[in-house]
């Protein structure tokens, strides 16, 4: 049987910049020497009614931004819809890499068949769970550098950074997942926001 989500492999995708190069956060971020690296990037579909038709059949939909979630652990919907798009070709094309000039979207065994990638730990988290995620990801620095901004400064870069992402006219999704390459030395943070309403 078909996936309901096969076609989003066939999708075309563009790069969108809503400005979190920009943030302080980004910034001071950046500084801190990684193993990997990191990786940050916005894409958009070409065809957002078709995106927007997937993204509202995924289960569940919160009605509030900060709804605690009590990060709850993701559908198989959710990792269906991951598994289809990370297997587009257009968004292959983006050229999305860590650091270490790793591709980031690159699926590798085992977690190349969709049995093995529902394995993977998938973590739905409202909007006041990101922030505070983010906080205790970012302090802790990096396996090299120590992080050397003040906690409330911190926090203040963390609002700022969220508040290009969570938007009056969006509705967002926030993910936290394990990685799905071999690109992981140490420790690993992955999120993804999907804006429902845009696509």
């Amino acid at each position: 049987m078909d996936n309901r989500f096969q076609e989003l492999s066939s999708l075309d995708f563009k790069k969108a910049d809503i400005g979190l190069w920009e943030t302080e956060l980004i910034k001071e971020y950046a500084k801190l020497k990684f193993n990997g690296g990191f990786a940050l990037a916005t894409i958009e579909c070409c065809d957002s009614e078709k995106f927007r038709e997937y993204l509202q059949s995924m289960y569940p939909v919160p009605h509030d931004g900060n709804m605690d979630l009590s990060l709850r652990a993701a559908s198989d919907d959710i990792r269906d819809f991951m598994y289809y798009l990370l297997h587009s070709q257009s968004l292959a094309g983006l050229e999305i890499y860590l650091g270490n000039g790793e591709e980031f979207l690159s699926v590798d065994p085992p977690y190349d068949t969709l049995e093995e990638f529902r394995k993977l730990v998938f973590t739905e988290l409202s909007g006041n769970e990101l922030k505070k995620d983010l906080f205790q990801t970012v302090i802790k620095g990096s396996i090299y550098d120590d992080w050397k901004v003040s906690e409330e400064q911190t926090s203040k870069m963390i609002s700022d950074f969220t508040s290009r992402i969570f938007t009056e006219d969006s509705h967002i999704r926030t993910f936290y997942f394990q990685q799905w390459g071999n690109f992981m030395i140490g420790l690993f943070v992955g999120y993804i926001f999907i804006d429902i309403h845009r696509g």
